[in-house]
């Protein structure tokens, strides 16, 4: 098969990572449901929660992917930077330059995140613990308000139940790369619900009960006076690898169908990933990992950018690609820029210290380890202390993205079992004992 030179850029998706604003919505059409968003930014911003959930919606994130600009390009871009005028620097579409004419034709688009079916759903389950961990700060600081978030919650999650089942997943969310799961997937949704409404629901009744030592032993690792079966922090595991499953799968046909030569090919993340401090960098990224494992370490991280002030774009509607065959000339200009500065060091500054890239991953966890700086990598399935270890992270540090938790484990799992999601473990839902649906579990 020739390998493919024409650009492609690979979707767009929303930066929230919080519980949506549209909620949780299992049901396909008049069913609907929801989820309080209120929860999550008031034990952040008390005073001013409603602008901090539009600031959290607002920015979008594009995967840009496709073959280097010519040295032509790269030669004027040097001249463009560095002649001793360059202050009086004319704006990038004004210049004259040998660049190729974008063709619609040419560039392929790939949906990610919000623009796909389950995420939104996923999202809203595996922030049960984040929104229940506001409500137990909430009150612990003394703000009564938590009462009506907890009641809200409680009846958002009774709701869902009433709507989900294995035939919901099946037909109505309907996600390739969960064919075989929609039975556990939907009984884990209950599940979550059930555990939750039933923490809050004890708390409503004893308000001395609601406290986070309550919340971790009784729900988020379930190992307290109610021992559960599977804890929490295994159910945002597991919602995590799904969304990792359903994206990974997805997106690693796609390169295939594509197979773009890697020593050609440029990666950028552009736009804004998450929170406004995450995923500046590429060890903070799970996108560049994921790039990495895809390409079986054939893209040199040179070539891999992290760049939040590149343009980006909505995801097309009906085939639209009028923006982004917009944007792609000022994207490849701007990626000239940079790769022509860092090819100049080497020629300037020969004998010198040189930079190296840093790793993508931290340390494997020692045990007894008490704290951690990067993402280690997962070793197995039920590796729990360092997928827990990374869930806290994700939280701890502005650095990173909500989502890091198992992302790049599950995407290892397909590149080494043929990108088949029936041989993969996603931990947190494989093998764990979660009940029946009364009469929804078929």
């Amino acid at each position: 098969m020739a390998r493919n030179a024409a650009p492609c850029v690979v979707g767009r998706g929303s930066s929230l990572n919080y519980v949506p604003r549209s909620g949780l919505d299992l049901a396909p059409t008049a069913n609907s449901v929801s989820m309080s968003d209120s929860v999550w930014a008031k034990a952040v911003l008390p005073s001013a929660y409603a602008q901090a959930v539009e600031n959290y919606c607002d920015g979008f994130l594009a995967l840009v992917l496709f073959t280097e600009a010519d040295d032509r390009l790269k030669c004027q871009a040097q001249q463009q930077d560095h002649r001793p005028d360059a202050s009086a620097r004319s704006a990038p579409a004004a210049r004259a330059r040998p660049m190729r004419r974008s063709i619609a034709a040419s560039i392929a688009v790939q949906g990610f995140r919000v623009s796909v079916p389950g995420f939104t759903e996923l999202t809203a389950v595996s922030h049960f613990g984040p929104a229940i961990g506001t409500i137990a700060a909430l009150k612990e600081r003394g703000l009564d308000v938590w009462r009506g978030d907890a009641l809200a919650l409680v009846e958002d999650a009774r709701r869902v139940r009433a709507v989900n089942s294995a035939e919901l997943w099946a037909a109505g969310i309907a996600v390739d790369a969960f064919i075989g799961r929609q039975k556990a997937i939907a009984r884990m949704t209950d599940y979550a619900c059930a555990i939750s409404e039933r923490y809050l629901s004890r708390a409503l009744e004893d308000s001395g009960y609601l406290s986070g030592r309550t919340l971790r032993e009784d729900l988020l690792d379930g190992r307290g006076q109610a021992e559960l079966p599977v804890s929490l922090n295994r159910i945002m595991i597991a919602t995590f690898g799904l969304v990792a499953l359903e994206f990974g799968h997805r997106f690693i046909t796609w390169v295939q169908k594509l197979d773009p030569d890697w020593s050609r090919t440029l990666f950028a993340v552009a736009g804004r990933q998450g929170r406004p401090t995450g995923g500046t960098t590429k060890s903070t990224t799970n996108l560049a990992r994921i790039i990495h494992i895809v390409s079986r370490a054939q893209l040199d991280e040179k070539r891999v950018f992290i760049a939040p002030h590149l343009p980006v774009f909505a995801h097309p509607i009906d085939g639209d690609l009028q923006e982004v065959i917009a944007i792609e000339e000022p994207i490849r200009w701007q990626l000239a820029r940079v790769m022509s500065s860092a090819e100049l060091a080497p020629l300037m500054f020969d004998g010198y210290p040189e930079f190296v890239q840093p790793p993508l991953y931290g340390p494997q966890l020692a045990d007894g380890a008490q704290t951690v700086t990067e993402m280690p990598r997962i070793q197995a399935p039920d590796d729990w202390t360092t997928m827990y270890a990374r869930l806290r992270m994700s939280l701890e540090d502005p650095r990173q993205l909500l989502a890091s938790g198992v992302t790049d484990y599950i995407v290892q799992q397909l590149v080494d079992n043929g990108n088949d999601p029936e041989r993969i473990i996603v931990p947190g839902l494989d093998n764990e004992p979660y009940p029946e649906l009364q009469g929804r579990d078929r």
